[in-house]
């Protein structure tokens, strides 16, 4: 394995403290969206059709919430947001719901955004849309998009764009466990 990261970066010159050459190789690296790599950065849309990416958040706690419009557990879920959002502002935490499908189980558009948030009283948390072209269901192929076997999936990021915990479904109070972790480096 530390062969392979230094082939990455073969073409610069090996610096010699441990410092700089970690330095070199973690900007070689590919993201790789699995726990303990970096995020991989997504471009979307919000409810007024602007165009909205992971990485402008950087320096931010995250909670990448990825949700469909028809999935039960991801309304449960969806009930808790600005709760959350509103509990650790001051911490700076960005909790981003990414919406990959209507309730259709078609690619949402601006109004399915507005919608989501109306109908989960979400005030000011982020509602990104996207596709399933964002996603993948091998963990494989993780630079290619969000891994996701089951709903809602959430991951969460620190502020240097690390994924910190990996969970998939939903269950009460758990999300709010996850943050206490993640804002405590306790995971």
């Amino acid at each position: 394995m530390l062969s392979l990261l230094f082939m990455l970066a073969c073409d610069q010159p090996i610096p010699s403290d441990t410092a700089q050459k970690s330095e070199i190789v973690e900007q070689e690296l590919p993201c790789i969206n699995i726990k303990g790599f970096k995020a991989c950065d997504i471009e979307s849309f919000d409810k007024d059709g602007n165009i909205v990416n992971l990485y402008d958040l950087e320096g931010s706690p995250i909670i990448l919430d990825i949700s469909a419009a028809w999935c039960g557990p991801c309304k449960m879920a969806a009930e808790e947001v600005q709760y959350i959002q509103d509990k650790y502002s001051d911490e700076g935490l960005q909790y981003i719901t990414l919406l990959f499908e209507n309730i259709s189980g078609e690619a949402p558009n601006e109004l399915d955004l507005i919608n989501w948030q109306e109908q989960n009283n979400i005030v000011s948390a982020p509602v990104w849309g996207g596709s399933r072209n964002m996603l993948v269901n091998s963990p494989i192929n993780t630079s290619e998009g969000y891994y996701m076997t089951a709903l809602p999936t959430f991951y969460y990021i620190n502020e240097k764009m690390e994924i910190r915990i990996f969970q998939e479904g939903f269950g009460e109070g758990v999300i709010e466990q996850q943050v206490e972790k993640l804002l405590n480096e306790d995971y």
